[in-house]
């Protein structure tokens, strides 16, 4: 039993580093060319950037915004000395776009994607009926979830006003 095992562990091994070496040899050495629709053509030559218009990423709108510029302001400082150029700037990513995380729930609940207003508790009684509508809708586990993070908002808030 032990030497059929160690001839599938020998061929196993062979196969892996043959599939190594397949795998360095089908690296490709042609670069690859990336068409942004949004930006238009690439434009060589100093002279040429200089006279596309400039445009702001967040970053930059932030250190403009320190700057206190009036609006033609910004436009001649933007023409002046501008980074990013283009014949048409990108749209903008929507708020929260680039993070990698998902949110955690009081966060949603912060961000206005979750809507607790009407969200009673489990067990809670109360005798609205759109209460009951709406956490007979949402989950048992989401209801206790809001009622954490409702006492601990308050326990906050009582601490604040002391």
């Amino acid at each position: 039993m032990s030497t059929a095992m160690s001839k599938v562990d020998t061929n196993e091994r062979k196969a892996s580093g043959s599939q190594k070496q397949s795998l360095a040899t089908r690296r490709s050495t042609s670069p690859v060319k990336l068409k942004v629709k949004t930006l238009g053509p690439v434009v060589r030559g100093k002279s040429q950037r200089k006279q596309l218009n400039g445009f702001t990423c967040k970053e930059c709108e932030d250190y403009y915004k320190t700057r206190n510029l009036s609006e033609e302001g910004l436009k001649e400082r933007l023409k002046a000395c501008s980074r990013h150029r283009s014949q048409h700037s990108p749209p903008k990513s929507p708020e929260h776009f680039w993070e990698t995380h998902f949110p955690t729930t009081p966060e949603c609940i912060r961000r206005g994607i979750f809507n607790v207003e009407n969200v009673s508790p489990k067990g809670a009684k109360s005798g609205k009926s759109s209460d009951k509508k709406c956490a007979k809708r949402l989950s048992d586990d989401f209801c206790e979830v809001i009622a954490v993070v409702n006492k601990v908002e308050s326990k906050t808030s009582a601490t604040r006003d002391q």
